[in-house]
């Protein structure tokens, strides 16, 4: 027990098993300076200083606020800048910034910043001034070489820019150094553009410089050395293709345009074979010369494309034989001679003709519309002009009806016409139409008299006006626009030029009488066709012959003066009622053999004997058949006939009340 107690009060002195509590006293915050002054700076200027807290406590600061307090005083913006400690530790310090930022107007500025925290407050005197900008001190010379004077502008000192005055940029590698309009001085680069001349190091290399570098005002360029292969001479690395020029190609089979090889002591050119190129092999014979394989060759001239035949006459041709040779570049074709049995037209033999029908389908009527439903009455005379249509005197109709495009219609202006006989074209575009007493013109849909009072009559030449002309009247045109006509019943041939009707031939008796146009005679003239050359072929009806009448002499082409059929030479020849006749390209005359019921050929040719032919239709057998042109043709009573611009013929088949066609097909030559 007393060893117990004697233990007890010995730990106690030495303090031995537990602590005694000691104080370390209050947190203590030290803020410095007391009072802050920024300094001064001109408006717009910022100025910035830092205020330090710092623990001098022997315990932590926490709570730590800082803030600027009474909103400052004067001009000025006042603020506190970056991060802020929110707690020291003992013996820590920490920076506060504050900032200032000038303007308007000058003066001093003032406000406090106030540190709060567990500790006991501080505050700082915080002070600034603004300078006045305008004041002689501070708007003075500007401090740059590129800024004038200053001037004082709305409360703020101005420098003007002194514009492309000479300054220094402080820059070696720039030149020409000038103020720009924003008061900087600055220069144009130094241009390193003239390198040390390139050499010849040695036989072998070349050497030559990069582009330039200014550095610290001086011009560098980098060397470089390079292998000439074929030698380094006068400084430069020897081309051995230079001034060769590679356009003599060895063959017109290598390209036009070679390249050079370079080798010692002097460049070679080399060409490429060009294969299909366009060559010449030097025949003339050969046509698309190629080069294959280096040489060139070309493929045999054909000579297929003979010369056109031509007629030599109406029964003759002259043609050339369909594959020809070749001789120094050009066909040479055989050429021959031929009889034509047929007769030769445009050019060549004819091999045969067809009848066909062109419109009508046989019954009286004044119907138009598509070709061959159409209907006729009494189709008479007919004439095609230039462009195929054919022009039809549709005699028991008082009409001109007209052929074109496979259809009938019936010709403006061309109707109510008395006793129309007959149907030709002017010079000029107008329709001639000769009728009973009187010759009739159509143009532009108008009907009018060009001669004659309609009046049947004894012929009384004359004012065409006042003219008197038979029952029977034909007609035609010429280029000039003189107008002929067969007055049949007056046994006249008569003439109409320049308002004056005349007797071009005849007495005005009946005869069969050659001679001058004044003494001849005729029996009832019918239809008459007009030469390139100016002559009259008159188909004469009642002597039963064909006559030509040039401007001074009438005379017999074919016919006996009796009727009868005979073919054969012309003047020994009969017809029966010839009522019209046509001429083709190669002057051969088609007649309307109307009582024969045929169509018949004179052919006046001079390499063969003249002759008269059956040309289409069953002479001496009326009838209607389509067909071949001299094998099984027929017509009945076959009145007008017309040659079209491309050889086909027209034929008014009347009392069929038709209109045939007869188109011819060329011989090929053997």
């Amino acid at each position: 027990m007393r060893f117990s107690i004697a233990l007890a009060a010995l730990l106690a002195a030495v303090g031995c098993g537990r602590t005694q509590p000691t104080s370390l006293g209050d947190p203590k915050l030290s803020v410095s300076p007391a009072q802050l002054d920024l300094g001064a700076v001109l408006p717009g200027g910022v100025l910035r200083s830092r205020v330090t807290l710092t623990n001098v406590g022997r315990v932590p600061v926490s709570q730590v606020r800082v803030q600027l307090v009474g909103g400052g005083a004067g001009p000025g913006l006042w603020s506190l800048v970056g991060e802020r400690p929110t707690s020291l530790g003992v013996g820590q310090s920490a920076d506060v910034t504050v900032s200032y930022e000038a303007a308007l107007p000058p003066g001093r500025g003032s406000s406090s910043l106030r540190v709060t925290s567990d500790a006991a407050p501080g505050t700082v005197q915080l002070l600034a001034t603004t300078l006045d900008p305008c004041s002689p001190e501070n708007c003075r010379a500007s401090a740059t070489a590129c800024e004038g004077p200053g001037r004082c502008v709305g409360g703020l000192c101005v420098h003007d820019p002194l514009t492309g005055q000479a300054c220094d940029d402080a820059d070696p590698c720039t030149q020409g150094d000038a103020c720009s309009a924003t008061a900087t001085c600055a220069g144009t680069a130094v241009k390193c553009e003239a390198p040390p001349p390139t050499r010849c190091l040695d036989q072998d290399t070349l050497s030559t410089y990069a582009p330039g570098v200014c550095q610290q005002g001086m011009c560098l360029y980098a060397p470089t050395q390079t292998k000439c292969p074929f030698g380094c001479v006068n400084d430069k690395c020897f081309d051995p293709c230079e001034g060769v020029t590679c356009d003599q190609p060895p063959t017109q089979c290598h390209q036009d345009k070679g390249t050079c090889v370079p080798q010692k002591p002097k460049g070679v050119c080399s060409y490429q074979l060009v294969e299909q190129k366009p060559c010449n092999d030097g025949d003339a014979c050969t046509v698309d010369d190629r080069c294959a394989m280096g040489v060139c060759q070309g493929a045999p001239m054909q000579c297929t494309t003979p010369p056109a035949g031509r007629c030599l006459d109406m029964d003759n041709a002259e043609v050339y034989d369909p594959k020809g040779v070749c001789q120094a570049g050009t066909c040479q074709y055989t050429k021959q001679s031929l009889f034509c049995g047929i007769g030769c037209m445009r050019g060549g033999c004819l091999g045969g003709c067809d009848v066909s029908l062109a419109a009508g389908n046989g019954q009286v009527g004044s119907n138009d519309g598509p070709a061959t439903g159409a209907r006729f009455s009494d189709p008479y005379s007919l004439v095609v002009d230039s462009s195929g249509t054919v022009f039809i005197n549709d005699t028991a109709n008082g009409a001109v009806r007209q052929l074109s495009g496979g259809q009938v219609s019936t010709v403006p202006g061309a109707t109510g016409l008395i006793g129309p006989h007959d149907v030709a074209l002017d010079g000029a575009g107008g329709l001639l139409v000769g009728a009973s007493g009187r010759v009739y013109r159509v143009f532009n849909g108008v009907q009018t008299t060009l001669a004659g009072t309609g009046v049947q009559g004894m012929a009384v030449d004359g004012p065409s006006q006042t003219a008197v002309f038979g029952s029977e009247v034909s007609v035609a045109g010429s280029s000039a626009g003189t107008v002929y006509v067969t007055d049949a019943s007056n046994e006249r041939i008569r003439k109409i030029a320049n308002g004056v009707v005349t007797t071009f031939a005849g007495t005005g008796a009946v005869g069969f009488q050659d001679g001058p146009n004044a003494s001849a005679t005729f029996q009832h003239p019918h239809d008459l066709v007009i030469l390139p050359n100016g002559d009259l072929i008159v188909a004469e009806t009642l002597n039963h012959a064909v006559r030509r009448v040039t401007a001074t002499t009438t005379s017999k082409v074919a016919g006996t003066g009796q009727i009868g059929l005979n073919n054969g030479a012309p003047l020994i020849s009969r017809f029966n009622i010839p009522l019209d006749v046509a001429v083709d390209a190669e002057g051969a005359f088609y007649v309307a053999d109307t009582g024969n019921h045929c169509v018949r050929r004179i052919a006046l040719a001079t390499l063969s004997p003249t002759r008269v032919s059956t040309f289409a239709g069953t002479c001496g057998t009326p009838g209607y058949q389509e067909g071949n042109a001299t094998s099984g043709a027929r017509f009945r009573e076959p009145a007008g006939i017309a040659v079209g611009p491309d050889g086909t013929i027209y034929v008014s088949d009347t009392q069929n009340q038709r209109i045939r066609r007869i188109t011819c097909r060329p011989l090929t030559p053997p």
